[in-house]
């Protein structure tokens, strides 16, 4: 991890976070993690990827996204849908290397972004940008993860049908949200419970609750 002054002191804070989630980076993760930051602020002017403020993309962005990583499973294929800048999809690329991953978004500049963000980080190989309508996708996935898409119940609706036998469909929602994975079960189309878990942001006081929900084998 080559990053001196300000910029090491941001690698520490994202190694030390990711370990309280559960997540072991290395120098090398942290420092690819830091590279896909510096590239969506040096597009976001032109491509609107994010309102963050740069100095809280750290918690608010790649840990956010990296709160997912306990509940994925690498053997299958994971879809992000309305990926946007890439977030939750490219940092669990990045920080789980065995991840398979496709990005999914209807608009262009998004889409533009990502096929260069995918290049430049080295993940063609196992990182695929599509730019279409959500609703056009057939699966399956091992896991359907989306931040701020669809409303949880319309984000059920449509992952429902995605999942192959076994998969995981990951809610996010903010802490302020109560939601209950039993309320979302109730109109998932066959989906169960599969748990989930609270947490604060390592770094911050911001609330977040994953939701897991499961397609029977």
């Amino acid at each position: 991890m080559s990053r001196t002054g300000p910029a090491r002191a941001e690698a520490e804070r994202l190694l030390a976070g990711a370990a309280s989630l559960g997540l072991e980076l290395d120098g090398d993760g942290a420092s690819a993690l830091l590279s896909y930051l510096d590239l969506v602020y040096r597009w976001n002017p032109s491509a609107g990827l994010t309102r963050v403020a740069r100095a809280d993309a750290v918690r608010l962005h790649l840990l956010d996204s990296l709160s997912l990583a306990a509940h994925i499973d690498t053997s299958g294929p994971l879809v992000d849908l309305g990926s946007g800048g890439g977030f939750p999809g490219l940092p669990l690329a990045l920080g789980l290397p065995g991840l398979e991953a496709e990005l999914v978004d209807s608009r262009r500049r998004c889409c533009s972004f990502l096929v260069q963000a995918v290049a430049e980080l080295g993940l063609s190989d196992r990182v695929r940008v599509r730019e279409l309508d959500a609703g056009q996708l057939a699966g399956p996935y091992q896991t359907v993860v989306s931040r701020a898409f669809l409303p949880p119940p319309e984000l059920v609706s449509l992952a429902a049908g995605l999942l192959a036998p076994g998969g995981r469909l990951l809610v996010m929602a903010s802490g302020k949200a109560r939601l209950r994975v039993e309320d979302l079960v109730e109109n998932s189309e066959g989906l169960l419970a599969g748990g989930g878990h609270d947490l604060v942001l390592p770094g911050g006081d911001e609330g977040r609750s994953i939701l897991v929900l499961v397609r029977p084998q």
